[in-house]
Parts: structure tokens; sequence; C-alpha cells
């Protein structure tokens, strides 16, 4: 069998498509459908702000948006002061204090939710251009929602989400007509590259795609000028992600992130999957189905779609953070293949078996999801105004953030050398930035190996924690109360225990005193 996928399904005549093509397709109708179930809808759009980084991406993009410029040495903190510092997503971070400026962080909110569930609706246009069943890329497009939450955060990263989800549309859709729309991923790249470090995905997905081109073109299954094309491509979206502010400085600096065993052990979302949710057993679903689907794609010779299915399968595994990625690379592919085993089941079946009728229905379907309009966005923003107002984040979650004790004491902790979570040394540069600065956020490549193992040290009673909170001259420690270092404080006639609720628990030196 041929190279490429199975044919995609027609329109019944030309009259009829353009009769609805001022009409919203169903692709428009997911983006609204997608939008109203996930954001409008208790925990609404809060629940994009479980993750604090979002708060340091707003204050850098102000400073950049102050000053004119990328910031190359450190705003926040006072382990650190001034030492060297990659903004490398500078331009998700002039965009988030942008709309923060406008709305504060619901519009934060709004286009980091749209941006995740725009990847879906793209994803699922790619099964329909690729000739998957209707029905089939539906439920798998359900599933990837699910399978992708654990990664729903308004954060940079749902640019890449999105990105990869286009050029994947691109991708498919040139291996069957090539076109020039293929060279729009240079100039996507280049924006990418400003906004998530992400951009690295594609350049993998590329090569990758190359390779399994060249193994085609060696069976015969297709001329040598398309892997050629290819790999010019590819060589153009990795060069130009050298015009950055840091040049290759950026890439050298990503490059030791991610070989960091340190920050791997240490940063949950660098850690492999836990498959104890349903999120996980969704993405379990995806990972065998994704598996058994390409060894059935590399029997019928389709090579190219499939290296990159099995290379983001192994990241996924060593990190959940590749999840979403795998899923965006995995489903079109899963999508192709289980609609080509339920054609040949159709087609032993009887001419007017309801399986029959189905397939028909699926196909009228289906050539409707591969037209995304203007109209996407109209009903995308009409979930967004439907959403109550109770929905809209005015903070950070309050489940993971000490919102009251920070609304309380926030002067004084503006005031103290303070020792407390990453993830509220995000909040706390949120809230009293440039008045505080802290000894550890989320920016984990830029703490680096030292001061990490301080921080986990004192926040578990390992070794020289005590040595530690002295030698970093803290005054005053914010800390979650599940810490044993809550614990140990409590009983150590140096600190006292000014302020607790069931969240945080709040300890200063008695001298010098708050």
């Amino acid at each position: 069998m041929g190279a490429s996928a199975i044919a995609p399904p027609q329109t019944h005549s030309a009259a009829s498509t353009g009769s609805m093509v001022w009409l919203p397709s169903y692709c428009d109708l997911l983006l609204g459908a997608l939008v109203l179930w996930l954001f409008a809808q208790d925990p609404g759009w809060g629940r994009l702000m479980m993750d604090g980084d979002t708060g340091w991406h707003i204050r850098t993009g102000e400073w950049i948006l102050s000053h004119g410029a990328v910031p190359q040495q450190d705003l926040f903190s006072f382990s650190r002061p001034g030492a060297p510092w990659f903004a490398w997503e500078w331009l998700s971070d002039v965009l988030f204090a942008s709309l923060h400026s406008v709305w504060g962080l619901s519009g934060v909110a709004v286009v980091c939710g749209i941006a995740l569930a725009g990847a879906i609706v793209l994803l699922m246009r790619q099964m329909a251009c690729s000739g998957a069943n209707a029905f089939v890329a539906i439920v798998l497009a359900v599933i990837s929602v699910g399978a992708s939450s654990v990664h729903y955060h308004a954060r940079p990263h749902v640019f890449t989400l999105l990105f990869l989800a286009l050029a994947g549309n691109i991708v498919t859709a040139d291996l069957r007509h090539p076109s020039r729309w293929l060279w729009f991923l240079v100039p996507l790249m280049l924006v990418w590259t400003g906004l998530h470090g992400g951009f690295l995905a594609l350049i993998a997905y590329l090569a990758l795609t190359t390779a399994g081109l060249v193994a085609e073109s060696v069976r015969g299954l297709r001329s040598w000028h398309c892997p050629l094309r290819y790999a010019g491509l590819t060589a153009a979206c990795a060069a130009v992600t050298l015009i950055n502010p840091y040049g290759i400085g950026l890439h050298t600096h990503i490059a030791e992130y991610l070989r960091s065993s340190f920050i791997a052990d240490l940063i949950q979302e660098f850690q492999s999957p836990s498959f104890r949710s349903e999120a996980s057993f969704q993405f379990e679903l995806l990972l065998f189905a994704g598996i058994g689907c390409s060894v059935l794609s590399l029997w019928r010779g389709r090579i190219a779609p499939v290296l990159p299915v099995l290379y983001f399968a192994h990241a996924s595994l060593g990190a959940v953070r590749h999840v979403p990625l795998y899923v965006l690379v995995a489903v079109p592919v899963i999508a192709v293949e289980l609609t080509e085993l339920l054609r040949r089941y159709n087609a032993a079946s009887r001419p007017k078996s309801l399986a029959r009728e189905l397939d028909k229905i699926a196909a009228d379907a289906a050539a409707n999801f591969q037209r995304v309009s203007p109209w996407a966005l109209v009903l995308a923003l009409g979930a967004v105004a439907a959403t109550p107002s109770h929905l809209w984040p005015h903070d950070f979650a309050p489940k993971h953030f000490p919102t009251e004790m920070v609304s309380k004491w926030g002067g004084h902790l503006a005031s103290s050398r303070l020792l407390t979570s990453d993830q509220w040394g995000d909040y706390l540069i949120y809230h009293l930035y440039p008045k505080v600065r802290v000894y550890i956020d989320g920016r984990s490549d830029f703490y680096g190996e030292r001061i990490g193992k301080e921080y986990l040290a004192m926040l578990q009673l390992d070794g020289k924690w005590r040595e530690y909170l002295d030698k970093n001259q803290f005054d005053a420690v914010l800390a979650p109360v599940s810490w044993p270092l809550c614990s140990a404080l409590r009983m150590s006639p140096e600190w006292r225990e000014a302020a607790a609720d069931t969240k945080a628990a709040l300890f200063v030196r008695r001298t010098p005193k708050l």
C-alpha cells in the first residue's frame, strides 16, 4: 500500500459547499463548545491559575514594556541579585503584561484558554483532512482534552501546543498536495522562538518527518524531491531560531537546562507521569493506541508520520510535560488507522446496514470539519461572554496559594528576608514586586543546583537546614503547613509563629522582630 493516508471525505457538490461557506463550520462550533465546556462552568477560568509562574511572566513583561529592552540580568531574587538571566519567553511575557494591564488575570486566562481549545480544534481538523471517520475523530478529540489537561495552565507553553497543532495541519496538507504554505512554518518559528522554548519540538518533528520521507523514498514510495524539500525547511526553521535577543546563547542555555538531572528530579512536570488519575488513564489509552497504530502504519508503508509518534511517546514517558505534545502528534495517526480498520469492516457489511449509513453521515460531517472560519473566534468570544461572573479569576487559585496571608501580611513580607516555596515566590512577585525580592521562585533554570539543594534541605529538614537558614539570613518563613519545617520552627526558641491558617504558617525570628 502507498505511503499516503486514506483519502479524505469529499463534499457532495461544489454548490452545496459554496452555500455553506458563510455558515459556521463544525470546527467553529467545536471551538465555542470547548470554551464553554472547559471554562464557562465551575471551576471556570480560574482552573488556569493554579501555577504561579504566570505571576513572574506578567511582571517581566511589564519590565520589558517599561524599559524597551529584554532583561539580561535577574530582576526578582536576593539569592542571585544581578546574575545573568535568560528571559527566553519574553514575547509571551509582553503579551501577558499587555493583557493584564487591560483585563487583569482574566485577560491572560482567556487568551491561554482559547489557545488550548484552539489546539484541539486544529487537531480535529487535521484528523478530518487526513480522512479520519468523524465519529472516531470526535471520540479521540475528547480523550485528547482529558489526556492534555494535566498541563492546562496560563503559561507560555500554550503557544507551543497551538503552534504544533497548526504545524501538523500544514504538514499533513502539504504531504498530500505540496504548496508554498509549507514555508509559512519559517516565520511561525521566528515568532514561536520568542514565545516559548518548546519551539524545539517543531525542529524534532520536522527532522523526524524528513527521516521518514527519506525511508519512504528509499522504498520507492516517494520522489526524492520531497525529503530534500523538508530537509531544507528543517534547516531554515532551525536557522531562524538564532534571531532572538540571546543568539546562540539561548540554545546553549536550553540544552543545559534539559540535560540537568537535578532539574528532572526536582520539577514535577519533568518527571515521568503517574498513572493514578483519569487524565493519566486517557493518556495511557492514547499511548497504547499510538504504538499499535504506528505498527500498522509502518506495515502499510507510512513511515514519515510514525517516527515523530515514537519519539514523543518516549519523551512523554520521561516527562509529563511532553504528554500534550505526544497527543498532538499521535492522535492523527491513530485516527487514520482506526478509520482504515472501520472502513474494512464496513466494506464487508450489507449496503443498507447501519454501519454503512453511519459511515455516510460521518463522511459528510468530516467534510465540514475541514473548514475553520472567522465564526470560530466569534463563537469562542460568545462562550467567554456567557461565563458567569463568579467564575472569573481575580487572583490565583486560593486552594493553592496563600491569598489571605499575603493580603493581611503583605507589607511585612515585602520588608523581610523571606523563605517560601518556589510557587509562592512566584505569587509574591506578582503581588509585591518591586518591593519584594525572593529567595527562589519558579525559574528553576536560573537558580541552579546549589540553591535548589539548599531549598530542598530546608523544607525537608535534611542535613544542614539550620545552617542554610542562618547563612541566608532569613528573618521570616512563609511555608505550607504540610512542610516538616513548620513543625521544627514551632519547637525552636529562635522562631515564633506570627500567623497561621489551614494553608500557610508565617514564622519570624524573635530577633529581629517584625
